[in-house]
């Protein structure tokens, strides 16, 4: 994960270290359950929240795609109009490494999403990893006091909101 020689500047992070680094960095304090009629893969997900800044938080990784893949999610507890930050971790290619003459080949990509009336629409390409944060109380004007769950339409979603997490598209639940 950190390569390193006698010299301090010839240390290098790996990609894994950048992808470890975001999933660790944003935490959820409780997974929410989860329903889908999904097949597994090409995309990955596991969707929860977090108690202490009243965020709901979805991470996902796409793996051996043909392409990009279209998602759309929402969540019960969040409003049309809630903002979130979608992080998105790729590189140029699936060979991709991090080296002494290029010490970091992970592309970042940061980008503020709005809530539309079905949730959030974005596309993830093909190996990549991603997180997606609401901002704190999802727009419903307080704190939020218990657990909120999801839908999903269209793309890699289903249709309809139910108590709990609808995926209908492609996935599984992923930790």
């Amino acid at each position: 994960m950190i390569y390193f020689t006698a010299d301090p500047s010839q240390t290098i992070l790996s990609t894994s270290y950048h992808m470890i680094s975001l999933f660790s960095s944003i935490r959820l304090t409780s997974v929410l359950p989860v329903t889908t009629n999904a097949q597994t893969g090409p995309l990955y997900w596991v969707a929860g929240q977090n108690n202490i800044t009243g965020s709901h938080i979805a991470k996902f990784a796409v793996y051996n795609s043909t392409g990009s893949v279209p998602v759309s999610i929402g969540f019960e507890a969040v409003n049309p109009g809630t903002k979130a930050n979608l992080t998105v971790l790729t590189a140029a290619d699936g060979y991709s490494y991090n080296w002494l003459d290029e010490p970091n080949v992970v592309i970042t990509t940061v980008t503020e999403l709005v809530a539309g009336p079905w949730g959030f629409e974005f596309e993830l390409p093909n190996l990549s990893v991603a997180v997606l944060v609401t901002e704190g109380d999802g727009g419903v004007g307080g704190p939020y006091n218990g657990w909120g769950g999801w839908s999903g339409k269209g793309g890699y979603g289903g249709c309809g909101r139910q108590h709990g997490w609808q995926w209908g598209g492609h996935g599984s639940p992923w930790c």
